[in-house]
């Protein structure tokens, strides 16, 4: 079961997924005068690949909630929306503070299971609320395929600002032809380049 509702109680200072030193190190820019505009570029394709990954990849401190309806009073295990799962402050139960010994958590996958005589049973309360630290700690846990995704998008975005996006190919001979995209073009409706796809595909959550 999925929380229904998720609320931040401590954000995080930056979602960035790489940063500007490593950009311009990647395109070879020593000065600073495009700084402001590299950083808005990082910001937007951290946020790309957060929204294609659907989740949120820097460490905050939230808080879940939980309610299980009346025709599924019980589910074997909670999925926490934020992983990994570093420190849980709280497990409340319909207003109840549970203790450490009385639930178990994967901290890779962000499954939290319900503990009775150490072991697993169901989780059958009708609210249950989950205080815990989030995510990755930028930049130093983040996967290393999620930053190399963010810079070559940025460096897409960097290169391709001056090109036309609806053309397709040009030829010299003759002495120059132009084609053109037909419709969508590469980037319409959410695709990504197919190298980011490969990346960060694994860490990709899949919404039903």
């Amino acid at each position: 079961m999925i929380p229904y509702k998720t609320t931040i109680s401590e954000a995080a200072d930056s979602i960035d997924l790489t940063t500007l030193a490593t950009v311009k190190s990647e395109l070879g820019i020593t000065n600073g005068a495009s700084d402001t505009e590299l950083a808005r570029l990082i910001t937007q394709a951290s946020q790309t690949i957060a929204t294609y990954c659907n989740r949120v990849f820097a460490k905050e401190i939230v808080v879940d909630h939980f309610r299980l309806q009346n025709e599924c009073r019980s589910t074997d295990k909670l999925m926490l929306s934020r992983f990994p799962v570093g420190a849980i402050s709280s497990v409340v139960e319909d207003g109840d503070a549970l203790t450490a010994d009385d639930y178990e958590v994967d901290q890779k996958t962000g499954f939290l299971w319900r503990l009775s005589s150490d072991e697993h049973t169901a989780w059958a309360q009708a609210k249950v609320l989950v205080t815990y630290a989030g995510g990755y700690e930028l930049l130093d846990e983040l996967p290393t395929d999620i930053e190399r995704a963010a810079i070559v998008l940025v460096k897409q975005a960097w290169f391709g600002k001056s090109r036309d996006p609806m053309v397709k190919g040009e030829e010299v001979p003759g002495v120059l032809r132009t084609d053109y995209w037909v419709g969508a073009t590469p980037g319409d409706n959410g695709a990504l380049p197919a190298e980011v796809e490969g990346l960060i595909g694994p860490y990709r959550i899949i919404s039903i």
